[in-house]
């Protein structure tokens, strides 16, 4: 029983997912040489955003946030985040942000659904989401923005298909960094199907809507497990700001899950997702 609702479980989470496939992601600007991550594991490595391999027309493009304290960025980019998710229509069209750096809130990169020459439109669109300082918030005034183009970006991989979270940390990564990437949460499983598709749905924002660097959130043995795909070494600052924006959904993860363990035995998750040790 167990195995075969572990595979219902997958389901709903990939289902969530899914449409994220055929998006493309980043803001677009001034054609400069982008600056290096902030933290010792900031580097993109393992791919994000999936596009079919016939196409061709997409730009990746980083976005620098120079100025105002960490807060004053971390609302900018938040707030810049949910409006944009509208605006392409859960980043269906126009382009799709990812690798956020939830840490120090100082970029993001977006991946766009035309060349790069192409995309003034986008560029002045996201421009106008992230920098308009006209809500009388003068926070909003003090921040800078630096927009550079990246070629042959990890981001991205020309794929029909999602690989299997695992093997592909295994094959980007490395097998003995799977522990410093993964978190474990105790969790209280509901019974009903309705509450628990509520309960997956508002994990998943975290990846689907607010594009955390994560590629698995799977469920075994009354535990979910989170995969992050970077920044790794602050996981923990991560998980924080990422049951913040759960909370700020009018959803209570801690009605739900435990106390997250850091330093968890993934035995376990990569035997239930795997079947392998």
């Amino acid at each position: 029983m167990e195995p075969a609702r572990n595979q219902a479980t997958r389901q709903l989470l990939m289902s969530a997912t899914v449409l994220l496939m055929s998006a493309v992601v980043v803001l677009l600007g001034t054609l400069s040489f982008s600056r290096a991550d902030t933290g010792r594991d900031g580097a993109v490595r393992i791919p994000e955003v999936y596009l079919d391999p016939r196409f061709n027309d997409y730009c990746v493009m980083r976005t620098d946030l120079d100025g105002g304290d960490q807060i004053s960025r971390r609302d900018r980019l938040i707030s810049f985040i949910r409006r944009s998710y509208v605006v392409t229509e859960k980043w269906h069209h126009k382009y799709i942000v990812s690798a956020v750096d939830y840490v120090e809130f100082r970029y993001f990169y977006m991946v766009l659904y035309s060349k790069c020459e192409a995309a003034r439109g986008e560029l002045d669109e996201g421009r106008r989401l992230l920098l308009n300082c006209g809500d009388n918030n003068s926070d909003r005034c003090d921040l800078s923005a630096t927009f550079a183009i990246e070629s042959n970006s990890p981001l991205v991989a020309k794929s029909d298909h999602m690989e299997v979270p695992i093997p592909l940390f295994d094959r980007l990564r490395r097998r003995a960094e799977l522990r410093d990437c993964t978190i474990e949460i105790p969790t209280r499983v509901p019974t009903q199907v309705e509450e628990l598709q509520s309960l997956i749905n508002h994990l998943n924002l975290i990846r689907t809507e607010y594009r955390m660097s994560i590629i698995d959130i799977y469920l075994a043995n009354n535990r979910f497990y989170i995969l992050f795909s970077r920044q790794c070494d602050r996981k923990s600052d991560i998980f924080a700001e990422a049951q913040k924006l759960i909370d700020s959904e009018d959803f209570h993860p801690g009605n739900y899950l435990g106390p997250p363990n850091l330093t968890p035995d993934v035995a376990g998750y990569v035997f239930a997702e795997t079947g392998a040790r």
